[in-house]
This record gives structure tokens, sequence and C-alpha cells, in this order.
């Protein structure tokens, strides 16, 4: 038998390069070689296949970032736009004038004023233990409400589930409307001497937005904190 002139790991006669040429990419994987990877298209040239959306097939959509995981690039403030106050509370979402609300009646506005007044009694005589706290004592009685109210609602409030709010827009009211609301109260207070500032106290059980003469005077409404905060 003749002997064969190519020998095993030599290229066939005059083949140039190494032997066996190695894979090219874009090509099936060869014999005895391991599969390439798809490299990711590079800036100048056009991408290949198997990237970017396929024919047939919708664009998938951006997912928001998942807790645990850092934010993706896309997501977050974008340009242009006004970032979330940090004061907002997050559990109120800011009315509109087309807000309705289900005003707090007359009873469940006297529970609340019951309540109060049980606190504002009891820290009294927590109080008037010592000289110091007896000296406090007119403060926690001119304070109380004003401060309560200017952020929200009073303890009593809180409880039967009332919160005070602007009339003109369903907003939470501040200092300055609180405190003629509360100067309003004390004429009331002192027209009762009279008879005629219980009317004050009781109009909300014949007013259709269930407002008393405070209320009137100071442009408030007390409503249902639950529906409010929808």
């Amino acid at each position: 038998m003749a002997d064969d002139p190519q020998q095993a790991g030599q290229s066939p006669e005059g083949a140039p390069g190494a032997w066996p040429p190695p894979p090219q990419l874009g090509y099936p994987p060869q014999l005895g070689y391991p599969p390439q990877p798809d490299y990711p298209p590079q800036p100048g040239y056009p991408p290949q296949p198997g990237f970017g959306p396929q024919p047939g097939y919708p664009p998938q959509p951006d997912y928001p970032p998942q807790p645990g995981y850092p934010p993706q690039p896309g997501f977050g403030p974008q340009p242009g736009y006004p970032l979330p106050s940090p004061f907002a509370p997050a559990e109120i979402m800011p009315p509109t004038l087309a807000t309705r609300f289900e005003y707090g009646g007359f009873w469940i506005r006297s529970a609340a004023n019951s309540v109060d007044m049980m606190a504002l009694y009891g820290l009294t005589i927590l109080l008037a233990v010592t000289i110091v706290g007896l000296l406090l004592v007119p403060f926690l009685w001119i304070g109380y409400f004003p401060f309560f109210w200017s952020r929200g609602q009073t303890p009593g409030q809180r409880i039967c589930g009332l919160r005070l709010v602007r009339e003109i827009d369903g907003m939470p009211i501040d200092g300055g409307t609180a405190i003629v609301r509360y100067l309003v109260v004390i004429a009331e207070v002192i027209g009762c001497f009279f008879l005629i500032g219980i009317l004050g106290f009781i109009w909300p059980a014949f007013e259709s937005r269930k407002r008393a003469w405070h209320d009137i005077a100071a442009g408030t409404l007390l409503v249902h904190a639950q529906l409010y905060a929808r």
C-alpha cells in the first residue's frame, strides 16, 4: 500500500494557515470546537441578528424598580419635572374643589369635644402638682386647640375620625385660621352666659354643611378623615 503523504494534524497540500481552521463568527459551530458567544453590537456597526426588538413581537414595557434592587437607568426624577414635596403627608391625597366630603355632624363633633375636654382636664391636674406646671396651665388652655387644629385634628377628632380642613379647597388649615377659629369659640363661650352663644355650638345640627359659627367665621369644615384621605 502506497504511503499516504498527508498525516493527521497536517493541512492538505496547498492549504494556507493552521489546520484545522478556527470557526468563524456567524457560522454554525464546527466539529470539535465550542460554540462562540453572541457579542453585542459595536458603535458604528449595524446591529447583529438577535439583538433589539424582534419582528412580530411587541416591545417590552419598562418596569419600576423593585424593593431591594438598585434603580435602573431611565427611572426616578426626570429632567424638567419638579420633585414631590417632602412635607406633604403621604397618607393624604390633596383634594380638589370637586371632592365631596362627608361632614362631621353635631353628635360626633360633641363626642370629639368631650374627649378633648377630658384630655385638657387630665393634663391640668398633672401640671397643677408643681408650681412650674401650675404656671403652664394657662398656656395649655390657650394653645391646645389652635396647635392641634393647625396640624389637622385634635386628639379627640382623631379618635372620632374627623379632620379639620379649609372650606375653599379642602386643604389643612394654617395657624392664622386656627387662631381666628379659636377666638370665635371664646366669643361663643362668653355668649353662652347670655344664651346666644349656645346657638353657635348647636348650629351644626341645623346647617347643611354641619358648620358651627366658628367654622363659618374661619372658613373651615369638619369632615370624616377616611373619606378625606381617598
